[in-house]
This record gives C-alpha cells, structure tokens and sequence, in this order.
C-alpha cells in the first residue's frame, strides 16, 4: 500500500516537473516518439502532450484498484493535475483524455459499482 502512494505521489512530482520544464521537453521530445507506450487514440499528438497522455492513462488505472486509499488517492492526483495543468494541452488532447481516459474511467467506476 504504501509503495503505491509513494508512487502516486511522485506522479504529482512528475506532472509539476513536466509543467516547469516545458520548454526544454517539448525541445527534446520533437521527432523521437519511440519512448512512448502505444495508447489508442494518441499517436497523432504532440510528444509532449503525449507525456501527459501516459500519466493520466496511468492515474486513470490507479483510480480502479481494489484498495480504497489508493483509488482516492489517485483519483485526487488525476483531477488535480488535470486541473493545475490541462491549459497546457491542445484541443485534441483533451479528446484523447476524455475518450481514453476519463470516459473508460467513469465507465469501469459504473461497471465495479453495479457489481459490489
């Protein structure tokens, strides 16, 4: 459990440093998308929104684990990064997060809450 906070808690850390080091990755990034996991629906974004792409896709599966401190957890991580930071990403990133992360998100909640 608390490798799995600790865990959650540096994803902040990582949305912070993404934000404060914008410039410099989005620089970095151009043309080598190699690094990125193939998440439906991203390949045709930016790198950089792309970075964002794979952490909200991560805090998303964490907001469904079976132990209850670390789905609010991660539920609080999600909702505020995407709050502090999502002026950053361009319109169709934000499609991408509401269609591949936050839609199957609130689908899965529905899903696990019908059967509990």
């Amino acid at each position: 459990l608390n490798i799995s906070l600790t865990a959650i808690g540096l994803m902040w850390n990582i949305s912070d440093y993404f934000y404060q080091n914008k410039e410099k990755l989005f620089q970095s990034l151009q043309g080598d998308t190699s690094a990125f996991p193939d998440f439906p629906g991203t390949q045709d974004l930016p790198p950089f929104d792309r970075l964002w792409m794979c952490l909200y896709t991560r805090l998303g599966h964490l907001c469904v684990d079976s132990r209850p401190a670390v789905r609010k957890s991660a539920g609080q991580t999600l909702f505020s990064t995407i709050s502090a930071h999502g002026g950053l990403l361009s319109q169709p990133t934000w499609q991408a997060v509401l269609w591949q992360v936050l839609f199957p998100l609130l689908d899965k909640v529905r899903r696990l809450s019908n059967s509990a």
